[in-house]
């Protein structure tokens, strides 16, 4: 993709002011008119759907900036108004650091809708928790006959660090849950004895598990067998387990 390709269509739909991020993701989605969802190894489509985000992101993001830096400048005769240029920061960060992660959510739903998986996002759990997916959904959850084995839960995020403690007690009646995550090197040795002592196991693209050592591969799901976990229980779960 060339690095001009789709700026000035994204001007014309957006201006100079970004969109919500389910518009940004759909219109990246959009743009790989040559990627499938439905057919497609989803470890692909994953990775194909963030890094062309994240280019789109960058390139319009670099002409927003510079608009607004042109309107309103920092700078005047080689001087700084220190709070414009605080206030100007603040929001570019703050930009950065929430489309990322609920990007990725959204094209990991679009590609569980594509495939006709059960599910339900952002769903309340115990003590008002949200974990990110919630499989089938909240009802059977709920539900104390509904069969625990039965049940999965999935976080999102796109760099682990030290946020995967909160994923533990984000579903309670869900004993092993799982971690999608996708950065090169996030994972040590002794942070996969932390997670492993909370029962989270990693779920990572298939190119993202490879560029780890045998040991971290070992013990990590690609998004892809997790996809088949979970419609292997949608399948064989018995008719008599009805979905609210």
């Amino acid at each position: 993709m060339r690095d001009d390709t789709y700026l000035p269509e994204m001007i014309g739909r957006w201006g100079y002011r970004f969109p919500s991020n389910e518009e940004f993701a759909a219109f990246s989605q959009s743009s790989l008119t040559d990627v499938d969802p439905t057919h497609d190894d989803p470890d692909d489509v994953v990775i194909e759907y963030y890094d062309r985000s994240y280019l789109l992101f960058k390139l319009y993001e670099r002409a927003v900036i510079q608009h607004d830096y042109d309107a309103a400048p920092f700078v005047s005769d080689g001087v700084i108004d220190v709070d414009s240029f605080t206030s100007f920061y603040t929001s570019v960060r703050n930009r950065r650091m929430s489309r990322a992660g609920k990007v990725l959510e959204i094209h990991i739903a679009h590609i569980l809708d594509a495939r006709g998986i059960e599910y339900e996002a952002q769903a309340k759990t115990e003590n008002g928790k949200k974990p990110d997916f919630l499989f089938p959904s909240q009802a059977a959850y709920e539900d104390p006959a509904f069969p625990e084995e039965q049940l999965r839960m999935l976080a999102s995020k796109t760099s682990i660090k030290d946020r995967f403690r909160q994923v533990a007690d984000e579903a309670n009646r869900i004993r092993d849950k799982h971690l999608f995550t996708l950065t090169p090197g996030d994972v040590t040795h002794p942070k996969l004895a932390q997670l492993d002592e909370l029962h989270i196991h990693l779920v990572m693209p298939k190119v993202v598990k490879e560029s780890y050592d045998d040991l971290i591969q070992g013990e990590t799901m690609t998004f892809s067998r997790f996809i088949e976990e979970i419609q292997g229980l949608q399948a064989d779960r018995p008719q008599s387990l009805t979905l609210l």
